[in-house]
């Protein structure tokens, strides 16, 4: 047997709650979890049939395109804004 690793992506599911987790490298290949260890754990599932249903179609295994990257950006705002966004989305510098 061979050992591949794959970038995941974790996103908390507000909604239903818990965690989606998704192989940018698999496009479809995403599952779900109450903790993050046990969408990470869910995922492994997922992969493996990803590349079983690529492999019976003779698709190759994984798309090369590698992963998007996010770099993060610092933008000044009007401080009533930052105030109201800083609740949303993270850290925020007035």
């Amino acid at each position: 047997m061979a050992e591949l690793t794959f970038d995941v992506i974790l996103t908390p599911d507000d909604e239903a709650g818990g965690f989606i987790a998704e192989v940018p490298t698999l496009p479809g290949c995403m599952t779900q979890g109450e903790t993050e260890s046990e969408a990470l754990e869910n995922i492994k599932d997922a992969i493996l049939g990803c590349l079983e249903v690529r492999a019976e179609h003779g698709m190759y295994p994984f798309d090369p395109t590698p992963p998007r990257v996010t770099r993060q950006v610092q933008v000044n705002v009007h401080a009533s804004i930052a105030a109201r966004a800083s609740g949303t989305l993270g850290r925020s510098r007035v």
